[in-house]
C-alpha cells in the first residue's frame, strides 16, 4: 500500500501543473552564459536567494558566487545556502566569513548556511547525499540542471572541464522549487555546520580567559582570525573583479533578459525525491516519475547521462519499451572522457547487455567530460535536472528536476534538447545500433594510462560489493 501511494503521488506530480499558466524555459549550454546567469540572478534578487549544491569548490568562480551571496545579504536579501556535508570543498574559514559578514545596514544577519546529512553515529546513511543543483530567487526564478559550482563547470579550469546544461524557468515552477527547498531546509536531515576553531564564540577576546592552556588557546584564536581576514580579503577582491567596482560608486549590474529566445511550456512541473527524508525506494519520487515516463513511451527514448548503471527497475522499463517497438538511444561518457572510473566500471559491466538489447549507444570522447542529464520521450516529454541513470540517483541521493510535457504536437523544448544531444554526439562515437557492435573490440578498450588500467581492473573485483552505491 505504501509503495502504491508513492507511485500515485509521483504520477500526481506529473499532472499537478496542467492547470497552471504557461512558463518560459531556456536551456543554458554555453559556459560563459552559465556563469553570467548565476551572477545576474543573484545581483537582481530583491527578497530571497536559495542555493543548494552537491559540490561547491574553493576555486575562483566558487569564491565569486559566495562573494555575491555576501553582497546580496548586505543589501538586505535573505540568503540560505545548503551544501552537501561531504561533497563540498568550501573551507570552514570561508563559511564563517560568510555568516559573519552577511549583515545589512540595520544589523540583520541575512545569510544562513546549513549542510545536508552530516556524519552521525548511523554510518549506514553516510552514502546518502544531496545531489541537487538549485538556484532560486524571489520564489519566481529557478535554475537547475547538471552544473555544480566550480571553475570546471564554466569552462575555466586549466585541466578538464565539463560539457553541461542548465534550464531556467519561472513562476509556479520556481514556487514549487522554493517549497521543496524549504522542506529540506527545515528537516532534521540538515544541520548548521560545525566550524570548530572558526565558531564565532571562540573568536571573542575573552574566549580563552578561563582555558587551562591559555597561551595555546590564544595562539589558535589569533591564527583563526588571521585566516578569516585572508578569506575576507579574497572574497572582497573577487567581488570587485566581478562587478568592476574599483573607482566606481554604483554597482555595474548587467541588464539582460535571460528569457530572450526562450521556449514556452504549457505543462511544466518541478519534481524531486521526498525532500524531508533521506532517499530510499519509498521516498524516491523522481525515480517513480522517470520510470512512469519511460513506461508510456511509444516511439523514441533519448537519454543523456554521464553515468549509466541500470537498476533492475530501469532494465525492466527499457526491455518493455523495446518490446513495444520503441527506439532507445543513450549518450554517455567513454572511459577517456569520464570523471568517475568507479561509475565507468559499473557501466562497462552492462554495456554488452545494452548492446544485445538493441540500444543505440554513443560514447562521448571529449576532450571534456559530458555532464548533461536529460531525457526526451516521443518528442513530447522532456526531463532535465540532476538525475543520472544509476543506483545512486535512483535510490540514494536527493535529486531534483524539471519535467515538460506537451500532449498535442511535438514539444519545442524537446526539440531543443535533441538538438543539443546531436551537437554532443558529434564529439562521440557510435558504439552499437540494432544489436550490432559498430566498433572493433580493440577500439572499445581505448588507450588507457597504466594507472587507470590498474584502477579499472581493481574496481572490477570489488564491483559486486559497491555497485548499488555507484
Amino acid at each position: 500500500m505504501k509503495k502504491l501511494l508513492t507511485i500515485l503521488l509521483a504520477v500526481a506530480c506529473l499532472s499537478s501543473s496542467a492547470w497552471a499558466e504557461p512558463v518560459r524555459l531556456r536551456f543554458i549550454k554555453d559556459d560563459a552564459e552559465a556563469l553570467q546567469v548565476r551572477i545576474d540572478m543573484i545581483r537582481h534578487a530583491k527578497k530571497e536567494i536559495l542555493v543548494e549544491y552537491f559540490s561547491v569548490w574553493n576555486d575562483d568562480q566558487s569564491v565569486g558566487i559566495m562573494a555575491l551571496l555576501i553582497d546580496a545579504a548586505k543589501r538586505g536579501v535573505k540568503v540560505k545556502m545548503l551544501l552537501d556535508a561531504l561533497s563540498n570543498s568550501v573551507p570552514n574559514a570561508v563559511l564563517s566569513t560568510m555568516m559573519r559578514h552577511g549583515v545589512d545596514g540595520n544589523g540583520n544577519n541575512n545569510l544562513e548556511v546549513k549542510v545536508y546529512n552530516p556524519i552521525s553515529a548511523n554510518l549506514k546513511n553516510v552514502v546518502k547525499r544531496t545531489h541537487a543543483k538549485l538556484l532560486i530567487t524571489d520564489s519566481d526564478r529557478v535554475l537547475t540542471g547538471g552544473r555544480n559550482i566550480g571553475d570546471k563547470y564554466f569552462g575555466l579550469s586549466d585541466k578538464r572541464n565539463y560539457d553541461d546544461l542548465d534550464v531556467l524557468t519561472e513562476k509556479h515552477v520556481a514556487l514549487a522549487a522554493t517549497n521543496d527547498f524549504m522542506a529540506v531546509w527545515n528537516a532534521k536531515i540538515v544541520r548548521t555546520p560545525r566550524l570548530f576553531e572558526y565558531e564565532i564564540e571562540k573568536l571573542d577576546e575573552v574566549s580563552c580567559a578561563n582555558e587551562e592552556n591559555h597561551q595555546n588557546c590564544e595562539n589558535n584564536r589569533r591564527g583563526a582570525l588571521l585566516n578569516l581576514k585572508k578569506e575576507e580579503v579574497r572574497l572582497e577582491d573577487k567581488l570587485e573583479r566581478i562587478l568592476d567596482l574599483k573607482g566606481r560608486n554604483e554597482l555595474n549590474v548587467r541588464n539582460f533578459d535571460w528569457f530572450e529566445g526562450s521556449q514556452l511550456g504549457s505543462n511544466v512541473t518541478f519534481v524531486s525525491h521526498e525532500p524531508t527524508k533521506l532517499a530510499s525506494k519509498e521516498s524516491a519520487h523522481m525515480t517513480v516519475a522517470v520510470l512512469d515516463i519511460l513506461n508510456k513511451a511509444k516511439r523514441d527514448i533519448v537519454i543523456l547521462s554521464p553515468y549509466i548503471i541500470p537498476t533492475e527497475d530501469l532494465f525492466i522499463s527499457l526491455a518493455k519499451a523495446m518490446a513495444r517497438g520503441v527506439n532507445v538511444k543513450f549518450l554517455t561518457n567513454s572511459v577517456v572522457s569520464t570523471d568517475n572510473l568507479f561509475a565507468q566500471a559499473g557501466y562497462r559491466k552492462y554495456r554488452e547487455v545494452l548492446i544485445r538489447m538493441g540500444v543505440e549507444l554513443y560514447e562521448y570522447t571529449g576532450p571534456n567530460t559530458m555532464h548533461v542529464k536529460g531525457l526526451v520521450v516521443d518528442e513530447k516529454v522532456t526531463v532535465v535536472g540532476s538525475y543520472n541513470l544509476d543506483p545512486r540517483s535512483a535510490y540514494l541521493n536527493r535529486e531534483v528536476g524539471i519535467i515538460i510535457i506537451e500532449e498535442l504536437g511535438s514539444n519545442p523544448v524537446a526539440r531543443e534538447l535533441l538538438k543539443i544531444e546531436k551537437e554532443l554526439a558529434q564529439k562521440a562515437r557510435l558504439v552499437a545500433r540494432g544489436g550490432r557492435k559498430l566498433v572493433e573490440e580493440e577500439e572499445l578498450k581505448e588507450v588507457l594510462t597504466l594507472k587507470n588500467s590498474i584502477l579499472l581492473k581493481s574496481i572490477s573485483f570489488i564491483l559486486p560489493l559497491i555497485e548499488h552505491q555507484l
